[in-house]
């Protein structure tokens, strides 16, 4: 059986889903894992609050900048899955809370790299055609994206890939995604400071020129509980 470890970066500010997120990873039907956060807070009250909960836990020096904690974060998480030999690093975000099935379904794939699908509010601009109105709308939109023919990038609505089986997708967040060690042993997690992209965007260009298909679960529909603001606390 393949051995995973299972984690995220995290700060205080995802104290709301702590229990839910780790209750949920207990009741995978999948035995062989192990779960690690990565805490980038500014203190270690939270760091303490997770050991307490008997989850195996370290802490990374603080940034200023929220993309450097993460990056950090998840690079440690990179590299206790190399060299404590474990065969995946599966990418749960501790707002995002996962059916029992999650990580057996995901594992059966025998893919590379492998995402269940799950959804982020996205502010659109609706401009009705008949009197040219616009209005700003909250909408749930999977963070999914393709290419089309002419390479520009395409996110599309939850209509659109919902209910579709396995299928090869452009790029995928890093909030519900299985990557193999091997993988993980050719790409760093990373971001370019000139850029507003996070390591997600990043991670699924480097996979693409290294030849590595991504694919999305797309019937696998996970609850995403997300509350950040992140125009708070992302650096301008």
């Amino acid at each position: 059986m393949k051995r995973v470890l299972i984690g995220c970066p995290t700060c205080y500010l995802y104290k709301y889903a702590l229990e839910e997120y780790i209750n949920a990873i207990k009741r995978l039907d999948y035995p062989y894992y192990e779960i690690m956060l990565v805490d980038n807070s500014p203190h270690k009250n939270y760091l303490e609050l997770i050991k307490k909960k008997g989850i195996r836990a370290e802490r990374i020096s603080y940034y200023r900048r929220a993309r450097d904690r993460i990056v950090n974060a998840r690079n440690l998480l990179r590299e206790v899955t190399i060299k404590e030999r474990y065969d995946y690093l599966f990418s749960v975000e501790q707002d995002i809370i996962i059916p029992p099935d999650t990580l057996n379904r995901l594992i059966s794939y025998n893919k590379k790299v492998v995402s269940a699908l799950y959804t982020k509010p996205v502010q659109l601009t609706i401009v009705n055609e008949e009197t040219g109105q616009r209005n700003i709308k909250n909408v749930d939109m999977p963070v999914v994206y393709f290419r089309n023919n002419n390479g520009k990038i395409i996110r599309p609505m939850l209509h659109d890939v919902y209910g579709k089986g396995l299928i090869q997708v452009g790029n995928v967040g890093l909030g519900c995604i299985l990557i193999s060690r091997d993988v993980l042993e050719r790409i760093v997690f990373r971001y370019e400071k000139d850029r507003v992209a996070f390591d997600d965007m990043y991670f699924g260009l480097d996979c693409m020129d290294n030849g590595i298909p991504i694919y999305l679960d797309s019937d696998l529909l996970v609850k995403h509980d997300d509350r950040i603001k992140w125009e708070n606390i992302i650096e301008k």
